[in-house]
């Protein structure tokens, strides 16, 4: 069930990196806001591979890690299409 989870918010987890140069004035903050999200992404996903998944095993801990960084993504990700289909409209 988790590797299905990681294969739905993988793709935002892309995407709110792909439209982050769009809506970011600068590089700075461009960088900045990318290394927040990986930041949060990796340590939502340690947190919860090991925290409430101790004992799945290697193969089904990455899947919950995976799945948990893509989570964290997905927030950003709709705010940032939301964003885009208001300049598009």
């Amino acid at each position: 069930m988790a590797w299905v989870l990681a294969v739905l918010t993988l793709p935002a987890a892309a995407y709110a990196h792909y439209r982050l140069a769009e809506y970011t004035s600068g590089a700075a903050a461009r960088w900045f806001t990318r290394i927040f999200l990986l930041v949060l992404g990796l340590g939502f996903g340690w947190a919860v591979s090991q925290r409430y998944y101790p004992t799945a095993g290697a193969w089904n801990q990455l899947g919950v890690f995976l799945s948990a960084f893509g989570v964290a993504h997905v927030p950003a990700a709709c705010i940032l299409l939301i964003k885009h289909i208001r300049r598009h409209s």
